[in-house]
């Protein structure tokens, strides 16, 4: 929630070969909220602190070899990619860059066959 500047390698395998799409994300989907946005506290069974906005404007993907960059509005909700991968393992990793030039990785990335 602090938007440390962190990064790191997901290991994958890819079951079938073909056309995926990669949505990276600084919050969960169902949170429903745009990459930068920050987050209001949470109080309950799970206290959270307020989530930091981020001001995301590049994205950087790359997995099984392929690499991908994209711009990122601040209504997006993720930064999407679409990629043709060969079945097997692969390795994931992710960049965003905000508006002050930092670097971290996406927190969150969902991969779907299409």
């Amino acid at each position: 929630r602090e938007a440390p500047a962190v990064n790191g390698v997901w290991k994958l395998h890819v079951d079938r070969p073909g056309r995926y799409r990669v949505d990276l994300r600084r919050w969960p989907e169902e949170a429903g909220v745009a990459i930068g946005a920050a987050l209001p506290p949470q109080h309950g069974d799970r206290e959270q602190t307020a989530g930091r906005a981020v001001r995301v404007l590049r994205a950087r993907l790359k997995i099984g070899g392929v690499v991908s960059e994209t711009e990122v509005s601040e209504s997006n909700r993720a930064a999407r990619f679409e990629v043709s991968l060969p079945a097997g393992p692969a390795d994931l990793q992710t960049w965003l860059w905000d508006d002050s030039g930092a670097e971290r990785g996406a927190y969150y990335a969902t991969v779907h066959r299409l």
